[in-house]
């Protein structure tokens, strides 16, 4: 007789950590803690030392980084936000990982909901205009950000999907050239940042910017 069955399956519950590596590269505050948060049946301290030592096989950025565990925070969170609770259903636990997202990131935290594993990255499309226009040769880009490939990307804009409108109509190829020493990034703040900067540097060498935001 199977002993488990009918056996409840353990609650939902939040687990938040920090990259524990200290050489990790941080670019949107380097004062701030970089902060991964996620929910499963684990206690939350097993969960993060399961990801961190590999026998879950889920996380190779946090093999990589190691999470140090910063339930602290979320003992301090209000208490309606529910943190600390138990959760039955995954989708109540989303909710409130969503909630607790949301309260770190408006004390400034900086956070990755995705555990470290999506990557972000810069790309830069050359623009070029209609040579009916009679403007000549410019020198003039569009920078973005984004979690698939830029080559993904520029074909994005290219079928008017998430385009911006210089990108869609004068967009012509990338611009790997520009884009070699920009480094990819798995947290979507630093990727904003890096994507600012990137536009200052190239309108500060003489380029016309469209994005960058």
């Amino acid at each position: 007789m199977n002993s488990s069955k009918g056996k409840a399956m353990p609650p939902f519950r939040i687990w938040l950590g920090e990259v524990k590596n200290p050489r990790f590269r941080q670019y949107f505050d380097s004062k701030r803690p970089q902060l991964l948060l996620g929910s499963a049946r684990d206690d939350p301290l097993e969960r993060m030392e399961k990801l961190t030592n590999g026998s879950l096989g889920t996380s190779e950025f946090a093999q990589t980084h190691g999470i140090k565990p910063r339930m602290d925070l979320l003992e301090s969170a209000p208490q309606e936000i529910g943190a600390l609770g138990s959760y039955r259903k995954k989708d109540d636990a989303s909710e409130v990982r969503a909630k607790v997202r949301d309260h770190l990131l408006a004390l400034g935290y900086v956070l990755d909901p995705a555990g470290g594993n999506e990557v972000y990255t810069i790309y830069i499309i050359n623009l070029v205009d209609d040579p009916g226009t009679g403007l000549g040769p410019r020198k003039w880009v569009y920078v973005g950000e984004t979690s698939k490939t830029a080559e993904e990307r520029l074909a994005e804009h290219k079928a008017g999907v998430k385009n911006n409108r210089a990108a869609r109509d004068y967009g012509r190829d990338l611009n790997y050239g520009l884009m070699s020493d920009i480094p990819k990034v798995r947290f979507k703040q630093d990727s904003l940042w890096l994507e600012a900067h990137t536009g200052e540097v190239l309108r500060e060498s003489g380029y016309e910017v469209e994005g960058a935001h």
